[in-house]
């Protein structure tokens, strides 16, 4: 029998997020391993985390997807939620995308093709742990990894549970435009690249990215939406009010397009912008977002 669904929409009082730069990260648990995971014939950094005490049934398992130009970290908000789900017993990955953290290629591979792939090759790593229950496994995606998400929804066996982090969603590039400076720098920046092979654009921070050729039909010809109306797993969907980089209209969409899950949980953070407070900004904004994403993800994958 379809279990209802059910869309819980609350508004949070935090104080403005910038992105002024990454606090100090907290020292890594002491059960974390850096590995090194083969994906597209090349070697990509992880961090794989197995809890000290693994329920009888097996652990469940999370795997991250960092945003554009981030790292597996994530200014240490994917290690935090990393360390506390180990205590809880539930086990977790995650990866730096191409040209970002450790990663041994140039960002000019950094393209969606290359990411979901990468993806998938890190939940096949922590699949193959005997000990890793197959049956209850999330994926957490922020920014650029909430459009992975999205686009792996469909990936098998089934998601449990998917939590998004301001995702930059909806078909075809329109999500990025703002990042880039507008439709207009984008159909030139995608021009320049498909000319020349690849195109350094600036960064709204003020850095420069040399983004290639394949970056842009990456987010022309896949679809994040139509996984999305498949998926029958509970969403939970945080964004930030004041975000400048990802409109908070593609987060109210996300949750509102999710037709056949079980549960969607949409929360609008006033006063938030893209950073939620883990890249500047108030640190109890980014408490909030940690604890309820744990809380989320425990929820749904240890409901016991």
């Amino acid at each position: 029998m379809t279990a209802q669904r059910f869309i819980t929409i609350l508004v949070v009082l935090a104080a403005t997020a910038s992105c002024a730069g990454p606090p100090p990260e907290p020292p890594p648990r002491d059960g974390s391993v850096t590995t090194w995971i083969e994906s597209r014939g090349t070697q990509v950094p992880a961090t794989w985390i197995v809890p000290d005490e693994r329920p009888a049934a097996g652990s469940p398992l999370v795997v991250m997807a960092h945003g554009h130009g981030g790292s597996r970290d994530e200014a240490g908000a994917f290690r935090r939620i990393a360390d506390e789900l180990a205590a809880r017993g539930i086990a977790s990955i995650r990866v730096d995308f191409p040209g970002c953290g450790e990663s041994i290629e140039p960002f000019t591979a950094n393209t969606v093709d290359n990411m979901l792939a990468d993806l998938a090759a890190a939940r096949r790593h922590a699949l193959a742990d005997p000990d890793i229950d197959a049956s209850r496994s999330a994926i957490l995606g922020y920014s650029m990894g909430g459009r992975l998400a999205l686009l792996s929804l469909d990936a098998a066996p089934a998601w449990s549970a998917a939590a998004l982090w301001a995702p930059a969603a909806g078909d075809g590039p329109d999500a990025m435009y703002a990042f880039l400076g507008g439709r207009g720098a984008y159909l030139d920046y995608r021009d320049e690249a498909q000319a020349a092979g690849a195109v350094t654009v600036l960064t709204p921070w003020g850095g420069e990215q040399s983004l290639g050729a394949g970056w842009f039909p990456g987010l022309e010809e896949r679809s994040p939406m139509a996984p999305l109306a498949r998926y029958t797993g509970p969403l939970l969907v945080l964004h930030g009010e004041d975000d400048s980089i990802v409109d908070p209209a593609w987060g109210a969409g996300v949750a509102e397009a999710a037709a056949r899950s079980t549960a969607v949980s949409y929360e609008l953070l006033p006063g938030a912008d893209h950073g939620l407070g883990f890249y500047g900004g108030d640190p109890a904004l980014g408490d909030y977002v940690i604890k309820t994403t744990i809380d989320f993800l425990v929820m749904h994958l240890r409901p016991e």
